[in-house]
């Protein structure tokens, strides 16, 4: 192995540890600042996660996960999700896009394990969140960001953006359901896209 080479990869493996500690500090925050909310606030805060109880138990086949590995990176958006006009906040947003997408995208994952083919790194920026419930009606939005590179030498790929909403005449309490719509529509978005490239 050349020594460009060990660079780039002890580079690659340096981005994947700093995502894992990036992620891990804004669930630590999030979860402080929902706390904190409900104690100063006027009326209690209600954190209600929108991952689905069955995301909790699927797992996608070990080769075919190496295949395509799903990184969500929340730096330019505030989570959980405060419901503008309401005191909720929704949690989990992007764990349950992630596993949405790691869902979604199955087919291509298997396709990629068959083939023996190289392994990828999808990364997914949150860029614009947003829930807001006025005259009963309760939206949920999302607008990303995503970026497909090579694993092995962080080489770029594609890029693309993806919007995804919802909206239903539902209380905010029972906003996990809009919440859920929105993300799977992401989802399928980019598994559509995924599969329309042709990787080697």
């Amino acid at each position: 192995m050349s020594v460009h080479r060990r660079f780039r990869d002890v580079d690659a493996f340096s981005r994947g540890t700093f995502l894992h500690i990036a992620q891990w500090w804004q669930s630590a925050q999030r979860w402080a600042l929902c706390t904190l909310l409900g104690i100063l606030g006027c009326e209690p805060s209600h954190l209600i996660s929108v991952m689905p109880t069955s995301a909790l138990t699927q797992r996608s086949p070990a080769n075919a996960a190496q295949k395509l590995r799903i990184v969500v990176e929340t730096s330019s958006v505030r989570l959980p999700l405060v419901v503008h006009g309401s005191n909720i906040y929704l949690a989990d947003i992007d764990r349950a896009l992630e596993a949405s997408i790691a869902d979604a995208a199955q087919p291509t994952k298997n396709d990629l394990s068959v083939r023996d083919a190289h392994s990828y790194v999808l990364v997914v920026e949150i860029i614009e969140a947003h829930a807001d419930f006025s005259a009963g009606l309760l939206t949920v939005r999302l607008v990303t960001r995503v970026t497909l590179r090579e694993k092995l030498g962080n080489t770029y790929v594609a890029q693309t953006h993806a919007h995804a909403s919802d909206s239903a005449a539902v209380v905010p309490a029972q906003g996990s359901d809009v919440a859920s719509k929105c993300i799977d529509s992401m989802g399928s978005q980019l598994s559509g896209w995924l599969s329309g490239m042709a990787l080697n």
